[in-house]
Order: structure tokens, then C-alpha cells, then sequence
């Protein structure tokens, strides 16, 4: 495996070498050629080398196209997803607060491209855990995103209402997440429908909110049907499918439910071979705890791997 990076990479230099020669430094191919090298050190987690790569595009573009130009931005961005792999958040804020402003300054504030940059942004703060700039930025562009379509159901501006929706959960403003999730689960049923997975994630954060607010009843009868739903868009071995196996688990759980805890387990564990060592350890105190520990043996015991 190792051989095969070091020759990909090997050729991809040699690529951008032959191109940058025969086209020079700003031709359109040669810095096609670059990005894709950058993107091939990038992947194999040499990132300093990537961030010089894409520096050096950046620095190329901005000079032949200008600052604001689609491309120019794109490099931006690319730096900045780079900087945030690298643990670095604050110079990925720097960079998308530095696109942003570029933008607005050029294009306008409700120009497509601005508001993406924006979503983008407050994405950085997300990163950051900086909840509440990530919500302004957030209620931000889902204001001037749907102002932009005259109108709500449309799939971009439901995007950044599901991130709004999701830094109100991250900063633990429960009532306020669940507010939103609603919000944007009935206009998602609405416009796409309720097999869209779309709306099943929106449904899914939904559950999750009522979930971390002890409201179990209500998290169990929308994971139940969120997980229905799963089934029937993504069948029952999709990762998705079973992650929400395991959530219902949880909450079954704090209703003391064991049976259901165990018959999700069960199912859980001939879809994916689940480590069935919490089962037992939830069951130490429950009464019917010896004959269902039994039965969660038997299971492991009997498995075909």
C-alpha cells in the first residue's frame, strides 16, 4: 500500500511538472494539476505539504484572477478545510471570515456564493464550539437564504436551518432545538415528502433533542418511526439504519423496557456482530436479569462469524 501512495504521488508530481512546463504556472490545467496533488497529500495526512500546495495556488489565482473570483474562493476554502484537519479551527475561521468579507464586499450579501461562504463560516464555528456565533451566523443565512428563494421549501435553505436547529442542540438550548427540528421536519414533509433523508435526519435530531431532555416517550415514538422509515428508504443494514437500532436501545433503556433493550440488541448483533457487553451490564440489577443474560450468551455462543 505503501509503494502504490508513494507512486501515485510520484506521478502526480511529475504531472504538474510537465504541465506547469509546458503551460506555465497559471494556466487553468497546470493548477488543476496542482489541486490534485495537494488533494493527494491532504489524503494521505501530509498536510503541511498540502497546505503549501494550496498556498501556492491561492497565490496564483488571486494574481490571474483576482481575489473574488469563483476559483480564487474555492482555494480559500480548500486551505481552510485543510487548516481544520490539522486541528488548526482558528485559522479556518480566519480564512472563511477573510472569503466572506471578500465576497459581500463584491457579489452582495444575499449573492448564492456569499451565503455559502457564510453557511460555511458559521460551520467553523461549529468546529470551534463556539455555539453562539454559529447560531447568529446560522439564523443569519437561513434568513437571507430563504429571502433569496421567496420562500422556505427549498432544499439549501432547509440545509442551514438544520445546522441552526443542530448548534442549538450542541449548546444544549434543548426547547430551542426542538423548535427549530419541527420547524424544519414539517416543511421537509411538506416540500420533499417523508421518505426523503432529508426528513428523516431532520426527524432523527428531533428524537435526539426530546431524547436529551428526558422526554423518552417522545423520542421513542419518533425514532420508532424515523427507523420504519430507514428500513424502508435504506434498508435495515444501512449504518444509518442500525446507528438508530442502537439509539432506540438507549431510550428503551431509561424506560426500563428490557425485553425491547434486549430484541434490539439481538437484532443489532446478526446485523453487525454488536459487542453485547452493555446488555449484560444494564441488566445487573433487573429483576428477569439472569434468564435474559442467559439468552445474551447463547446469542454470542451461538453466532456464526
Amino acid at each position: 500500500m505503501k509503494d502504490q501512495i508513494e507512486k501515485s504521488l510520484e506521478l502526480l508530481e511529475k504531472d504538474y511538472g510537465l504541465k506547469k512546463e509546458q503551460l506555465g504556472d497559471s494556466h487553468h490545467d497546470t493548477l488543476e494539476a496542482l489541486d490534485r496533488l495537494s488533494n493527494a497529500y491532504g489524503l494521505v495526512g501530509d498536510y503541511e505539504k498540502s497546505v503549501e500546495l494550496i498556498e501556492k495556488a491561492y497565490s496564483i489565482r488571486k494574481e490571474a484572477l483576482g481575489e473574488t473570483a469563483f476559483y480564487t474562493i474555492s482555494t480559500l476554502d480548500h486551505m481552510a478545510i485543510t487548516y481544520h484537519l490539522m486541528g488548526k479551527n482558528e485559522k479556518c475561521i480566519e480564512l472563511r471570515e477573510k472569503a466572506y468579507v471578500l465576497l459581500k464586499d463584491a457579489r452582495g450579501e444575499k449573492d448564492q456564493i456569499t451565503l455559502q461562504t457564510l453557511h460555511r463560516l458559521g460551520v467553523a464555528y461549529l468546529y470551534a464550539e463556539d455555539y453562539e456565533k454559529a447560531i447568529e451566523i446560522f439564523e443569519k443565512s437561513y434568513i437571507l437564504r430563504k429571502d433569496l428563494y421567496e420562500g422556505e421549501i427549498e432544499s439549501e435553505p432547509l440545509a442551514y436551518l438544520h445546522s441552526l436547529a443542530y448548534a442549538y442542540e450542541k449548546a444544549e438550548n434543548l426547547e430551542k432545538a426542538i423548535e427549530v427540528y419541527e420547524k424544519e421536519y414539517g416543511l421537509r414533509v411538506k416540500g420533499m415528502g417523508e421518505t426523503d433523508l432529508g426528513t428523516i435526519e431532520s426527524l432523527d435530531g428531533l428524537a435526539r433533542s426530546y431524547y436529551k431532555t428526558g422526554n423518552y416517550e417522545k423520542c421513542l415514538e419518533l425514532w420508532e418511526k424515523a427507523n420504519s422509515l430507514q428500513n424502508e428508504v435504506l434498508g435495515e443494514n444501512d449504518p444509518r439504519t442500525i446507528n438508530t437500532l442502537e439509539y432506540l436501545a438507549l431510550a428503551y433503556e431509561h424506560v426500563e423496557n428490557y425485553e425491547k433493550v434486549i430484541e434490539l440488541y439481538k437484532k443489532m448483533y446478526s446485523l453487525r456482530k454488536k459487542d453485547l457487553t452493555r446488555v449484560k451490564a444494564i441488566l445487573a440489577d433487573y429483576r428477569k436479569a439472569e434468564s435474559l443474560t442467559q439468552e445474551v450468551e447463547a446469542i454470542e455462543q451461538h453466532s456464526i462469524y
